[in-house]
């Protein structure tokens, strides 16, 4: 039995002891679960409540661990889903606010004509649903995409992946051509 089934056992029973078997998980598997999130582009704020919420889920959910594979194992795939719930509320809030500033009328827009209008409001939201479904369907190739939206180096990706940069580079390309039919009814809106 490895130190982490142990102290999931201990948290199972209750008491002082849960409290303390608590803190002792937190401090093994703490500082290696953030620094893996934040591996895979999180900030450092995002990180930390990535972290937090994912040891609330453990501590709750201890009793579900059936000891069928690694303990660690089965953490991670929670702050693994954690983080993929915390990526999706940054995406709908950002979807939000586009949404919201294309409904507020100001002066340029007020000048603009209708189908233009619906033609933007189309394309963005076609754009929304198609980057949804790659999310759902590939998440981990759906967060380098972002990385690379946001002007990350390959190197400094490489980095966050423990990569290569040349195995980088061809991941990076594999996950455009993945995105690209996400993207083509999209494309026909232009």
């Amino acid at each position: 039995m490895t130190a982490e089934q142990e102290i999931l056992e201990q948290i199972c029973e209750g008491g002082r002891g849960a409290q303390i078997a608590f803190k002792k998980l937190y401090d093994e598997v703490g500082g290696d679960f953030k620094r893996r999130l934040k591996l895979r582009g999180l900030n450092e704020q995002d990180a930390e409540d990535v972290l937090q919420q994912t040891m609330i889920k453990i501590l709750l959910s201890a009793r579900t661990y059936l000891g069928i594979g690694s303990a660690r194992g089965w953490m991670w795939s929670i702050a693994k889903n954690t983080m993929r719930d915390k990526l999706r509320e940054h995406k709908r809030r950002a979807s939000r606010e586009i949404s919201l500033s294309i409904l507020e009328p100001d002066e340029e827009r007020l000048g603009q004509a209708t189908p233009e209008l619906e033609a933007s409001s189309l394309l963005q939201k076609c754009y929304a649903e198609a980057m949804d479904k790659f999310m759902e369907e590939h998440p981990d190739r759906y967060e380098t995409i972002l990385l690379k939206m946001e002007g990350i180096s390959n190197q400094e990706i490489a980095e966050r992946l423990g990569r290569t940069h040349a195995a980088t580079r061809q991941y990076i390309s594999q996950c455009r051509k993945i995105l690209k039919p996400y993207l083509a009814n999209c494309l026909e809106l232009l």
